[in-house]
């Protein structure tokens, strides 16, 4: 459970947390709890989509034609709990779930929580507040959106778009790229296939990519953190900045591209040779690697930056 908490505001539906989830901060306060399920049927490669307050979601692909849906609502009393109406609408093709709160949201401490499984091939749009979401084993492009709370994609065949505050965001074995913007919170791609472009303001970002479009950018900025980044190949454009952490890239021995590294306060170095350029400055490295192609683009103020070569894939 999160121990440390910045604000609460007038109203209680919304916690502001710094880089933690607030389910068990909810469900702790929740004196009355009532479980649910609904099972409704999906064709493989329809939708589903989701809109919840105040607690986690959990969602996993499976062979079936059916969405089966199972949790948990919680408020402060009885009266607050038969308020809290789980709405699902339902067709082959579509399938929604939106959780209606209370009319009189103050001090109502309510919220629930989901675990649901959907037709493996699916597209999701995921949405909770104060709570997290996990995605796992689906085929089609997936859009989280959650606040205070983390983000979980694994297994997934498609892009995926996730956008959080105050909670880490975690990506494994994903095919289609990610998108990513979060705060407070740290990010993490491991055996992404795809574009890249990932934000957050205090925390690092750390990627491992293959299949690097050449149209696409590869992106990471942030504020207060490390970046590191291992690409196995270089087929684009990749800019990586930060102010208060060091800059590592890992490339293959045979990259060729253009490069311009600096930093304020601390040192650049490379494995590779970099030739050509006017800089000679140790905080300063600018010139082309190999033939030259896409531009690398390595800017921190607070933190060194390391070229590194033959990428640990």
């Amino acid at each position: 459970m999160c121990k440390q908490l910045l604000a609460v505001t007038a109203i209680p539906f919304f916690l502001s947390l710094t880089g933690c989830d607030t389910d068990g901060v909810w469900a702790a306060a929740a004196s009355e709890k009532q479980d649910f399920h609904y099972t409704k049927p999906l064709n493989q490669g329809g939708r589903f989509s989701i809109e919840n307050m105040n607690g986690s979601v959990e969602i996993s692909g499976w062979d079936k034609n059916e969405v089966d849906i199972s949790g948990t609502k919680y408020a402060k009393t009885k009266a607050y709990l038969d308020e809290i109406k789980i709405d699902v609408q339902a067709s082959t093709g579509v399938v929604s779930i939106r959780t209606i709160p209370p009319v009189d949201r103050s001090n109502s401490n309510a919220g629930a929580k989901y675990i649901i499984r959907v037709p493996r091939q699916v597209a999701t749009d995921l949405a909770s507040s104060n709570g997290s979401i996990q995605l796992s084993s689906v085929e089609g492009t997936a859009k989280i959106r959650t606040s205070n709370g983390r983000v979980g994609a694994k297994s997934v065949k498609g892009l995926v778009d996730i956008t959080t505050t105050n909670g880490n965001v975690d990506i494994a074995d994903v095919t289609g790229g990610a998108r990513v913007s979060t705060s407070n919170g740290t990010v993490d791609a491991d055996n992404l296939h795809g574009e890249f472009n990932a934000k957050t303001t205090n925390g690092g970002i750390k990627a491992r990519l293959f299949d690097i479009p050449s149209n696409a950018l590869v992106k990471a900025t942030t504020s207060n953190g490390p970046v590191e980044l291992t690409v196995d190949q270089v087929r684009s454009d990749i800019r990586a900045s930060t102010n208060n952490g060091h800059i590592h890239l890992r490339v293959p021995s045979n990259t060729n591209a253009r490069v311009d590294a600096r930093t304020s306060n601390s040192n650049v170095t490379s494995d590779l040779a970099v030739t050509g350029g006017n800089s000679s400055s140790k905080k300063h490295l600018e010139g082309t690697i190999g033939s030259g192609g896409p531009h690398i683009d390595l800017s921190t103020t607070n933190g060194s930056i390391r070229l590194m070569k033959g990428a640990s894939i």
